[in-house]
């Protein structure tokens, strides 16, 4: 169906991988099951603070284009890296880190606050940060 004056956004609701884009530069490529929702949640951590974790590296990402890829879930990561190596967007290199979380950090189940030490013990495993 072509509505007049509407643009069809229907391929944002689909599997894919999706690029932001700042002042004509890719900052920011992303995977998602439904790209119209994850790049909502770029938008709105932009304009919310506090709404993502504080060793996040990125508040938000501020951008004025978005441009979408649909594929099938089975291709989705080989695209998303294509797209990172071809672009480099600055904003993918900060959240991809192999760097070891070495503090403690607490955790809260069920009410009961617990202290998880992380590589402070041989037989504790070490924790990888990737996003």
């Amino acid at each position: 169906m072509i509505l007049d004056g509407f643009i069809d956004v229907s391929q944002s609701l689909k599997c894919g991988v999706y690029a932001l884009v700042s002042q004509g530069q890719v900052v920011y490529v992303g995977k998602s099951k439904c790209m119209l929702v994850r790049i909502y949640s770029h938008r709105n951590a932009k304009r919310k603070s506090g709404s993502l974790p504080s060793w996040f590296p990125v508040k938000g990402i501020a951008f004025d284009e978005i441009h979408i890829q649909p594929c099938h879930p089975d291709a989705i990561d080989e695209l998303e890296n294509r797209m990172i190596n071809l672009y480099k967007p600055k904003f993918n290199t900060l959240l991809k880190t192999e760097a070891k979380i070495n503090n403690p950090f607490n955790l809260n189940v069920g009410g009961i606050r617990l202290t998880v030490p992380c590589g402070t013990h041989p037989t504790v495993p070490q924790i990888t940060r990737r996003i």
